[in-house]
């Protein structure tokens, strides 16, 4: 029986398993599957794989898959995590992360620095507000989404890598509710690839609250992606200053979210490496 290594990593309590292409090979999603099975295997929200072809212009190339086995276009914790381990492996600490989208091949380019003190910024680009960038079955408003058979208020969507949905409430939603609510909107027709789903409330001066469901993977600690679409989404209906950097607390922690002049978002928040495993092939 052949085994191969695996690193276990975790950012605010967003937990990732990663491998390499030149180790595993062709992957399915029945094996990604049994690896994410937290009973049968070292269990993940998401699994990302560090390939053996760099794009151009990227120091390293990642892709992504949820624990259902379905590939994913980009996780803003994953890509912390990996940008630590690469940094780790390579002694660089600023240098271009390639995030190579599984199934279609698109690669999106984001510039990360890595501090001493473990903490991680990626420059995540320009969030997408157009219902085909999304993407949206129909043509709708994308900043006004509303399922009234399943909640009372309005969503917005963005595309910052991956698609989301995010509402703002006053509201505290608990883990049934957020399970209700998230299984429902993710698989909603109007969503061709699915879509992850946030619920936020803005509680300070540049602060705000959010849990979120993600698709493939369901409750989750917290999301990079999540924050982001969360911090753009509120900077665009002015519920938040954007010269200042935005406080997005999660259930497993907290991420500064910043948007530049270009209107690029800058995530910062703590990546770290928790064990080295085998795992048979």
């Amino acid at each position: 029986m052949a085994f191969i290594t695996f690193e276990k990593t975790v950012g605010l309590g967003n937990d990732f398993m990663s491998v390499r292409r030149a180790d595993v090979g062709a992957l399915t999603p029945e094996r990604i599957r049994a690896w994410g099975d937290r009973r049968r295997g070292p269990g993940f929200d998401q699994l990302f794989v560090f390939e053996t072809e760099n794009a151009p212009g990227a120091d390293v190339t990642i892709g992504f898959y949820n624990a259902d086995g379905s590939p994913a276009g980009a996780c803003g914790n994953g890509s912390r995590c990996a940008a630590a381990l690469f940094s780790e492996m390579s002694g660089k600490r600023d240098f271009t992360l390639g995030v190579r989208h599984p199934e279609t091949g698109v690669c999106r380019f984001l510039s990360a620095s890595v501090k001493e003190d473990g903490f991680v910024t990626l420059n995540m680009g320009k969030p997408a507000y157009e219902a085909a960038q999304i993407p949206l079955a129909e043509a709708v408003d994308p900043e006004h989404i509303l399922f009234e058979d399943i909640y009372p208020l309005p969503g917005a969507c963005v595309n910052v890598g991956n698609p989301h949905i995010v509402f703002f409430t006053d509201e505290e939603v608990d883990n049934a509710r957020l399970t209700a609510f998230g299984s429902q909107i993710e698989t909603r027709p109007l969503f061709p690839e699915r879509i992850n789903v946030e619920f936020a409330r803005i509680c300070g001066d540049n602060h705000i609250r959010m849990r979120v469901w993600e698709r493939g993977a369901g409750i989750t600690e917290a999301c990079g992606t999540g924050a982001c679409a969360t911090a753009a989404l509120a900077a665009r209906k002015n519920l938040v200053d954007p010269a200042r950097p935005i406080r997005l607390t999660m259930d497993g922690g907290d991420l500064y979210i910043a948007l530049n002049p270009e209107g690029e978002i800058l995530m910062t928040g703590e990546a770290k490496r928790v064990f080295t495993g085998k795992i048979a092939l």
